[in-house]
């Protein structure tokens, strides 16, 4: 989840915990933008909180029991609709342009085989006999993350701290960084929260809106890159 401190003419800090899965190089879709960041939280702010303060919550947070698990067919993840942009959601037939499509033969039961792993999830059987996947792969890193994370905005050029900032977060979180603040001695509630964007611009927006702004270039020519897990 995000946590921000941020402010639109003043500083600003963001919390956030709504991230799923890494973004990988290679053409962009909104199967991507979903796999990443499926749910539809909408971002919501408090205005002019003494950054003493606002500094505290992200610790609080993090330290506390992780009870806010949900699963992906909570209606959060209702998946925003947009009209289809060859830049963000290439047809297949655009892709397919670049060169003969393959078609499998149906005269038996195709398996990959391969001398080299590729990265991927490496299961076992129920059983205990062999591996419970029949294309084995090398396993994903895993490393160690918070459950919350935390970026700065508009903060003075000489790296001093300012007197206040904006406070933005999701509204999901919402009532835990009041809870949070009023842990402190804080004693925001919310009436005192609003809306930082308009409320239908929410975590299943902003991937969509930066590849229309900021991946236009070779779209129809985009290199995939090695995928999830591969050595560099």
């Amino acid at each position: 989840m995000r946590l921000v401190f941020s402010q639109r003419s003043e500083p600003s800090s963001r919390l956030s915990r709504s991230i799923r899965f890494d973004l990988v190089k290679g053409p962009f879709t909104f199967d991507d933008s979903f796999i990443v960041s499926p749910f539809k939280d909408a971002f919501q702010y408090l205005q002019g909180v003494p950054y003493t303060t606002a500094s505290r919550v992200l610790e609080i947070l993090n330290n506390a029991p992780d009870t806010k698990k949900r699963g992906l067919l909570s209606s959060d993840n209702e998946f925003a609709t947009f009209p289809r942009d060859s830049c963000v959601d290439p047809l297949i037939a655009n892709i397919a342009s670049h060169g003969p499509l393959q078609s499998r033969s149906n005269n038996g039961i195709i398996r990959r085989q391969t001398s080299k792993l590729t990265p991927g999830y490496v299961t076992t059987d129920d059983f205990g006999v062999g591996t419970g996947d029949d294309t084995t792969h090398s396993k994903i890193p895993n490393y160690p993350q918070p459950q919350y994370v935390q970026a700065n905005a508009s903060f003075p050029t000489d790296k001093s701290v300012p007197a206040s900032v904006d406070l933005i977060f999701l509204d999901y979180i919402a009532k835990d960084v009041l809870s949070a603040l009023k842990s402190i001695g804080a004693s925001y509630t919310t009436a005192d929260v609003s809306y930082y964007l308009p409320r239908t611009f929410t975590t299943n927006s902003y991937l969509p809106a930066y590849a229309k702004i900021a991946w236009q270039a070779n779209i129809m020519n985009c290199p995939a890159g090695v995928g999830v897990g591969a050595a560099k």
